[in-house]
């Protein structure tokens, strides 16, 4: 066989597959066209091998009754992680009187001194303090209220730290209790300390008043201004070491005009 016959048989070798290759690539570009540009708007189509063909049909959903969608919310917000029941019917604490974080953290912290205890007028109680005997002659005595004589500052007047006192050497052991008036100017010092109750009289009036002007004290405040006021400390003594006690009795603004004396 001829070289020019033997290029003419590969010629039409090349040019077959070149046919079968090209009708390949048609039937497949056939076949993605739909899969590309998707059927008919509003309409769907497909084959099932038993030769016949589904058709489906897009419609919008009817519009749901409007009870129907309130109690779907209701549904949703009863399911919803956010909802709590509150059980407690506690009434929370009023914080517009309380100081910033700002104010707070610029300013010294106070001693913990505790709320002076329930007072009466008409005579004494077995108070935390008294003798471990529990005798009458031991007890505790309390205190008349303070008869409202002005409004509180929003944030009260206090003591620094805490102050360590013992029984008054010198003096016959019983119990006793004193109510002491300290007079704050706007920078924490004092300016006057005056005792306006004693059970007994006279008897530890020195003593809680030399106990209280060693301390240290905070002004009273309004909003963000230091203010002139009055705090009231209660002191208790007794025969044992738990007779010595100190307690916060109440504050009031003090006059502006205030003169010392």
């Amino acid at each position: 066989m001829t070289a020019a016959a033997v290029g003419a048989c590969s010629a039409k070798a090349e040019q077959a597959h070149f046919i079968r290759a090209l009708a390949i690539s048609l039937l497949l570009h056939a076949c993605l066209l739909p899969l590309k540009f998707g059927p008919a708007v509003g309409r769907s189509a497909a084959t099932v091998p038993g030769g016949g063909v589904i058709e489906a049909v897009l419609r919008r959903a009817p519009a749901a009754p409007p009870q129907a969608e309130a109690a779907a919310a209701a549904e949703s917000v009863l399911q919803s992680p956010a909802v709590v029941a509150i059980s407690d019917t506690r009434k929370a604490p009023d914080t517009s009187s309380q100081p910033t974080r700002a104010e707070a953290s610029a300013s010294p912290q106070p001693a913990q001194t505790r709320d002076a205890p329930a007072t009466r007028s008409e005579g004494s109680s077995t108070m935390p303090g008294g003798a471990a005997s529990g005798a009458s002659q031991d007890a505790i005595p309390l205190l008349p209220p303070i008869a409202p004589g002005g409004r509180e500052p929003p944030r009260r007047p206090m003591l620094l730290a805490p102050l360590n006192f013992s029984f008054p050497p010198d003096t016959r052991l019983q119990s006793g209790r004193v109510r002491v008036r300290i007079l704050l100017d706007d920078k924490g010092e004092i300016e006057e300390v005056r005792v306006v109750a004693a059970v007994p009289p006279g008897v530890f009036d020195h003593a809680a008043t030399q106990v209280l002007r060693k301390g240290r004290y905070a002004p009273g405040y309004a909003g963000p201004v230091a203010v002139r006021s009055y705090l009231y400390m209660e002191l208790t003594f007794g025969p044992g070491a738990l007779g010595q006690q100190l307690w916060y009795a109440g504050s009031a603004f003090a006059p502006p005009d205030y003169n010392r004396r």
